[in-house]
């Protein structure tokens, strides 16, 4: 941690697609690619950016896809929190709305992930068996 860079920013969310408050963010990296994912509005929204020699390649940026509406999720209420992360050749994804939270994998082949074979979302996990009080 003492050899961490200093924070860069800040950015006006004006910067980034959509409309309403960054309700999550995610980012997580496959080989040389850095995947970034936010939503917004109850809108998700996710780009790439290549790496080159361990260094993110921002001005070669794709542009970003979306919106993806928050009704093809399952579950209620808006979004709260999103995590991803790579493990042995598979991405997870977890997010929580309406306080419940949902995961599944999805399977990564070369440098891509295999949205098409992705499991099924889980059942719903409730707050009650986490620690602590009040909403996420």
């Amino acid at each position: 941690w003492g050899s961490a860079s200093a924070w860069a920013g800040p950015w006006p969310i004006t910067a980034l697609p959509g409309s309403g408050t960054l309700q999550a963010q995610s980012d997580f990296v496959i080989n040389d690619t850095l995947y970034q994912a936010f939503w917004r509005g109850n809108q998700n929204w996710i780009r790439t950016v290549p790496i080159v020699n361990g260094v993110e390649q921002w001005g070669s940026a794709s542009a970003w896809a979306g919106p993806y509406t928050i009704s093809v999720l399952p579950g209620s209420g808006d979004m709260q929190i999103t995590a991803d992360y790579v493990l042995n050749h598979t991405l997870h994804q977890e997010f929580w709305r309406g306080n419940q939270g949902y995961r599944r994998t999805v399977p990564i082949v070369g440098s891509t992930p295999q949205w098409g074979s992705a499991s099924a979302w889980s059942s719903p996990m409730s707050t009650s068996g986490l620690t602590g009080s009040g909403t996420l």
